[in-house]
């Protein structure tokens, strides 16, 4: 496995993971990855991989079952907002 460095002047210590946790719920809504990947580089967030950003949030995002939902084609959200919404759902189908 290869070590990706993270340059975020923001906050160094964050991983790839928490970057995008932290732009999806400022975000609020489910968002392309290609857009998350925007959001990050706006930020600040650098990577020292060669290939980039890109493929490194969309691989994070898909070994994150536990934190992210895939929505559609290249859209994810966070898992978080499907369990809110399924709980807002339940019990109000017999009522």
């Amino acid at each position: 496995m290869v070590a990706i460095h993270i340059t975020d002047p923001v906050n160094d210590s964050l991983s790839i993971p928490e970057h995008v946790l932290r732009v999806l719920r400022e975000a609020k809504r489910p968002m392309r990855v290609m857009d998350i990947v925007s959001r990050l580089e706006e930020l600040g967030v650098k990577t020292t991989a060669k290939k980039g950003l890109m493929p490194n949030v969309s691989t994070a995002m898909k070994r994150r079952p536990d934190l992210f939902a895939r929505k559609g084609r290249g859209v994810y959200g966070l898992k978080e907002w499907l369990i809110t919404q399924s709980e807002e759902g339940h019990g109000r189908e017999g009522e």
